[in-house]
């Protein structure tokens, strides 16, 4: 018997679906799993705005309460500049996490709805590098930011 006849019962229907960087995106999904990704594109652009909108606001914050004088020390410089660096840097983390477990949530919610159907998934992380699919993936959320 074959390795994977071992691994999977012959009685178990179990599809094995890799995900992998030869996915072509040229391949539809269904229009209810196309108007998730994009849904889920339009999230993620929302909280990049928010995200941006928050950073914009830490300098604003710098320049309404730090920036009175009209001469400063290189010191005074440079403690303002340490102060936003800091707080940028703990914005940028905050939300660069906020990216990685949500999209871990969103693996494990896939992951939990395939086995609940006996299909086992695999995701080649290599694809998440690859330059073409995610200029795909970029373009995509511009058409689904142009819809209702």
């Amino acid at each position: 018997s074959s390795a994977f006849e071992n691994t999977v019962s012959r009685t178990q229907y179990t599809t094995y679906l890799i995900v992998n960087s030869r996915l072509k995106m040229s391949e539809s999904l269904c229009e209810d799993h196309e108007l998730q990704v994009q849904s889920y594109l339009r999230f993620a652009r929302m909280k990049r705005d928010n995200h941006l909108k928050e950073v914009s606001g830490v300098i604003q914050d710098l320049r309404d309460y730090r920036v009175e004088e009209t001469v400063y020390t290189k010191p005074d410089v440079e403690s303002m500049l340490e102060s936003l660096q800091d707080e940028i840097g703990h914005n940028v983390e905050k939300e660069l996490a906020f990216i990685a477990h949500s999209n871990a949530l969103l693996l494990r919610l896939l992951f939990k709805q395939a086995e609940d159907e006996n299909v086992i998934l695999s995701v080649d992380t290599n694809a998440l590098e690859n330059e073409l699919l995610i200029n795909t993936m970029k373009a995509l959320e511009e058409s689904a930011l142009s819809k209702p």
